[in-house]
């Protein structure tokens, strides 16, 4: 009898793990892009020549499954035809691009697709601004143009260059800076590369209450 009862509670807990598997397996499961994740467009006025793969459009939201987002008042795009594979968008007016953890915000923007996933985004503001969420730690930035490569990670600003950790301040006529890394440099290498100005701010220092005075009543 009890072997039997040991066999009936085994027989049901793999059911119900069997019956749980989809739903843990969703649980666990974190969005991806993958060959068939398509590029989502939705705007008005749209201009969609099939014979040419280019598209125009406007106040557009563009959005690749969860991983990219994109919204301009103005958008053109090439390499269309029948795949987005390798296409070319160029943005204009209050563009904002959210990828790889990093919001952009600029007035013009070019993104670049290759293999169906965004390679290169060149931004160009009065500033163009950008921030990146890294961990527990946020950078905020501006320039007046900010080039991303997406293979390397990089992202350089030039042009009234400004970088901030919320700690220390980075200013340069070129600033590299790497989303994968944190690591923040002058683009040495660069021929309009000037010196780096840099500023640590100091840590807080910490609260020492103020000595109390004796009351001369119960001093000994």
């Amino acid at each position: 009898m009890a072997r039997l009862l040991l066999e009936h509670r085994s027989g049901m807990l793999l059911a119900c793990l069997l019956f749980l598997q989809p739903v843990l397996a969703a649980k666990v499961q974190t969005p991806r892009l993958d060959r068939e994740t398509p590029l989502d467009v939705k705007g008005f006025n749209t201009d969609y020549d099939l014979n040419l793969g280019t598209l125009r459009t406007r106040d557009v939201t563009i959005t690749q499954g969860t991983a990219l987002t994109i919204h301009a008042a103005r958008a053109s795009g090439r390499g269309l035809k029948g795949t987005y594979r390798d296409s070319t968008w160029d943005l204009s007016d209050g563009v904002h691009i959210e990828l790889d953890n990093a919001v952009l915000d600029a007035d013009t923007a070019t993104v670049v697709f290759a293999d169906e996933r965004v390679i290169t985004i060149r931004v160009q503001g009065k500033p163009a601004r950008f921030s990146h969420q890294q961990d527990s730690a946020r950078r905020d930035g501006r320039a007046t143009n900010i080039a991303y490569d997406a293979r390397s990670g990089d992202l350089r600003l030039s042009g009234g260059t400004w970088l901030s950790d919320g700690r220390s301040e980075y200013r340069s006529s070129v600033l590299l800076y790497n989303v994968n890394t944190g690591k923040i440099t002058n683009d040495a290498q660069a021929g309009d590369s000037g010196p780096a100005h840099i500023v640590i701010l100091p840590g807080k220092a910490p609260t020492i209450p103020t000595p109390r005075t004796p009351d001369r009543d119960t001093a000994q």
